[in-house]
């Protein structure tokens, strides 16, 4: 296997122990942030959903840039060193599971509550800008006030299913 072949390999076993280690550890930007939210845009150059979902992303970004939301991006055609700062971002936030359950699907963004690493909702390029911002709003608004994991706002059924089970719990 060459080297480029087994980076995702790699970086996968690596985000599992780590997963697993972690459990549900919070990262330390949501106890100076307490109601952010992280966006993990799953991305690639060759994704034709990316090509639709992106403009309208960074328009969303551009006109509420007020928004306690972090947009972390695991693109699948970056470079080496890109890919592994990208990987170290969203393993440092404690959402090592999402990359692993998600790893090798494109072109969509998962919203977690930066507390406790809960799914919020998801955007596709079924949505406009106007859409994108709705979602990101409403998934800052459930985790102000609702109680932690109890914080889904309904829209996580455009949550692609996961490529792959999530780990086990931790005792």
């Amino acid at each position: 296997m060459s080297g480029a072949g087994r980076r995702p390999a790699v970086a996968a076993v690596c985000a599992l122990v780590l997963s697993l280690l972690s459990g549900l550890l919070t990262s330390p930007a949501a106890a100076e942030e307490p109601d952010l939210v992280y966006g993990i845009y799953f991305r690639s150059d060759w994704c034709p959903n990316c090509a639709i979902l992106e403009p309208m992303l960074d328009e969303a970004r551009a006109r509420s840039p007020d928004l306690p939301l972090e947009l972390l991006v695991i693109d699948l055609s970056a470079g080496e060193a890109e890919f592994q700062l990208a990987l170290g971002a969203v393993l440092d936030r404690g959402l090592a599971r999402y990359y692993n359950q998600y790893f090798g699907l494109t072109g969509f963004v998962l919203y977690a509550a930066a507390d406790t690493g809960e799914v919020l909702d998801c955007v596709t390029r079924l949505h406009d800008a106007d859409a994108i911002m709705r979602v990101e709003s409403h998934a800052v608004d459930a985790v102000r006030n609702r109680p932690p994991h109890a914080r889904t706002p309904g829209g996580a059924a455009l949550c692609p299913p996961p490529m792959r089970a999530p780990p086990p719990p931790l005792p």
